[in-house]
């Protein structure tokens, strides 16, 4: 399983939502530098998604560098409309869907024949939520996902929005990953250790998106010194 450092960015900074709050870490790049050794990069747009703002353009920029030094980079928050959609494509990037694939599917029928797409399943006590994770859909995640890869959809982000910067650690549960064992599923929210992503591989996430623990705690260095994929 491949563990993947994320980086949130509001106003330019990089940032963790810690139990609602922004937490600002500085400058991006000097994260970037920290991330040494990963292969992926989970970059979200704090602003974008809660409908305050773009950090698009830096976010575009870092996608270039990263690109340029071989690293792949996935990049959501707030991407509701094809043409900032096809930017973060055309600059190398996989774009990660939320609102946009539950409000307007018929576009992301579209985009998912020629492109690959990841589409987020935001849970909050189960219940998917989009609009930057403030709108409760009626949708059930196995119809979601069920619906999504008929379109074509292949990968699929879950985040626990309760234990999302938290370090609560993964208290199990979904079943996703078992009921559909064709398709790729990552897993965000919580996250604290190598416990945790030993349970996340267990129950057959391909891969895990880290936060705080990286921030916070010494698990990147246990991490390359395990020798596991990031």
């Amino acid at each position: 399983m491949r563990v993947i450092p994320a980086l949130d960015i509001s106003h330019g900074r990089a940032v963790r939502i810690v139990e609602g709050d922004l937490r600002s870490y500085g400058n991006p790049y000097q994260w970037l530098n920290k991330f040494e050794g990963a292969k992926k990069i989970h970059i979200i747009d704090i602003d974008a998604a809660l409908d305050k703002g773009s950090n698009l353009d830096l976010i575009l920029e870092i996608v270039k560098d990263l690109t340029e030094r071989g690293i792949e980079t996935q990049v959501g928050g707030g991407l509701r409309d094809p043409i900032t959609i096809r930017r973060v494509i055309e600059a190398g990037a996989f774009p990660i869907l939320g609102t946009i694939a539950y409000e307007r599917p018929t576009i992301l029928r579209e985009l998912a024949k020629d492109f690959p797409l990841i589409v987020a399943i935001d849970l909050k006590e189960r219940k998917i939520m989009i609009r930057g994770w403030i709108k409760e859909t009626t949708i059930e995640p196995e119809q979601a996902v069920s619906h999504f890869r008929d379109i074509g959809v292949k990968e699929f982000l879950i985040t626990d929005i309760d234990s999302d910067g938290r370090l609560s650690g993964y208290l199990g549960g979904i079943s996703l990953p078992s009921s559909f064992p064709e398709l790729m599923f990552t897993y965000a929210g919580g996250i604290r250790d190598m416990e945790d992503l030993e349970r996340l591989s267990n129950d057959g996430f391909s891969s895990a998106v880290v936060g705080r623990a990286i921030y916070e705690t010494d698990l990147m260095q246990k991490l390359i010194e395990r020798g596991w994929e990031i």
